[in-house]
């Protein structure tokens, strides 16, 4: 991770001095400024791939054309000898080498080539680029100054340290987050001065304007009719193949120590198993936990032993959570109305396990957002008919009927105002009848229902079952 920032205009030394200082526990092994007739800019870098890691930012050899990148771009050796450059390996920062390159050749389309997550500033003679990863998996913000001046920068909190960014909520965004649960405009902040660079998009700053061009998106998803027709092995055999190319890229990227977030979940779960599958390494996994039995704890060791991890894990109670809670407001930058992972409970235990995992290892992988992409947990634990799945697993572990080629009827109502589904089902276990009925509704924080056999007219078996609030202890995510 690097913190990366600048103000586009002269005489602006002083003011990225302090930008820079507001982001330096992003990058605290070096710390960087330059400044020229028509910008400033400043980076501090957490070495990775070299303990003594090269000044920033990187320039041209003209000097007229300068790069700072924060992130890492998987593919630049691929990249590299199409460019006619040869033995980058041994430059003092080969990928922003190539980077530079890259845009020289191609232009702003040139980042279309990438894969990687990163946040990218690019100064040319009259133009100033900012650029994010497709997924904008890292972070560049700009804001204009009173000057007519415009300042960028990888945090929130650096460009507020200057006096004439305004720190006024945005209404529009807080409106969003109340909907939502998140801000889901793609260039707005919580506040209204600041805008951020939208996922696969370049903003292009000249004369103190900026406007937005979009370079990359992601692909649209392929039709469920085509995965049925290529079969479900095949289709299966597809994701596999590409997730395995994924993990083992990341992991052979650089020579530093790496380590695992791990969960339990469906996405840590995977990363970590790809990871062991095949190789020599031992996977070093992290997990956090508030009590020694969780069930969170139970899986993540579980996996752990199943793929012959190093496995840490680290107890923490509430007065861990009260002493953290002023450190993680502080980075805490772009809220999220959940109880989960993203919000704030969720957040400070990722922040506590990446401060422990740092102990460690310099690069932690988390499988964010790969939970919604193979099934996630919104099925079993929040949809009604998964609910009512859920209820019938657990009835049949306790041996009720289990009734196949049933018939199910279902309507969606409502129940005390919040969202509900009644249905009933009539079906066969062997020669047997097994008919029953069911509710389940979801209250503002809680899921809960009931679910009835019937043989003939007597009752033979009622479930109900709360979702419980907790805090998932090592969240995957990302």
């Amino acid at each position: 991770m690097c913190g990366i920032c600048g103000v586009a205009g002269s005489n602006h030394g002083a003011e990225v001095q302090t930008i820079l200082a507001a982001i330096r526990h992003r990058g605290p092994d070096s710390f960087d400024t330059f400044v020229s007739d028509d910008v400033a800019l400043g980076g501090c870098r957490l070495a990775i791939v070299r303990a003594s890691p090269a000044p920033l930012p990187v320039s041209d050899e003209q000097g007229s054309t300068r790069l700072l990148l924060n992130g890492e771009i998987y593919n630049y050796l691929e990249i590299a000898p199409e460019l006619g450059l040869q033995g980058v390996e041994q430059l003092p920062d080969p990928e922003s080498s190539v980077l530079l390159e890259l845009i020289r050749q191609d232009g702003v389309q040139g980042l279309s080539r990438l894969k990687g997550m990163f946040a990218i500033i690019v100064t040319m003679p009259g133009i100033i680029l900012l650029a994010r990863d497709r997924l904008g998996i890292k972070p560049l913000f700009y804001a204009a100054l009173a000057t007519g001046d415009v300042v960028f920068a990888s945090e929130l909190k650096a460009l507020l340290t200057q006096p004439s960014v305004s720190s006024e909520l945005d209404e529009a965004a807080l409106e969003e987050i109340a909907v939502f649960g998140y801000i889901n405009s793609p260039d707005r902040t919580p506040f209204r001065a600041i805008r951020q660079v939208p996922p696969g998009c370049t903003v292009e700053i000249r004369g103190g304007v900026a406007s937005s061009r979009r370079f990359a998106q992601l692909p649209l998803p392929e039709s469920v009719a085509r995965a049925h027709a290529e079969g479900l092995s095949e289709s299966a055999g597809a994701v596999l193949g590409a997730l395995r190319s994924s993990v083992a890229t990341m992991l052979a990227h650089d020579g530093c120590e790496k380590g695992f977030y791990l969960s339990g979940g469906i996405d840590s779960s995977l990363l970590v198993a790809l990871a062991g599958d095949g190789g020599d390494a031992r996977p070093s996994t992290f997990t956090l936990a508030d009590t020694d039995d969780s069930a969170d704890s139970l899986a993540a060791r579980s996996v752990a032993r199943a793929v012959g991890a190093d496995h840490h894990e680290f107890h923490v109670d509430l007065s861990d959570f009260l002493a953290e809670l002023p450190h993680f407001v502080r980075h805490y930058e772009s809220p999220i109305a959940s109880d989960g992972v993203f919000g704030v409970f969720g957040g400070m235990a990722f922040h506590m396990l990446s401060r422990r995992a740092s102990e460690h290892v310099r690069v932690g992988f988390t499988g964010e957002g790969a939970d919604e992409l193979f099934g996630g947990y919104f099925w079993p634990y929040t949809h009604p008919l998964g609910f009512a799945d859920s209820l019938r697993a657990r009835s049949r572990a306790q041996g009720a009927p289990d009734a196949v080629e049933a018939e199910l009827d279902y309507r969606v109502v409502t129940r005390d105002g919040f969202p509900a589904i009644e249905f009933s089902f009539d079906g066969f276990d062997e020669d047997q009848q097994v008919t029953g009925r069911g509710w389940a509704v979801l209250e503002a924080d809680r899921l809960h229902g009931r679910l009835f056999f019937h043989q003939g007219d007597e009752s033979s078996f009622v479930a109900e079952r709360k979702q419980k609030r907790r805090v998932r202890n090592a969240p995957a995510n990302e």
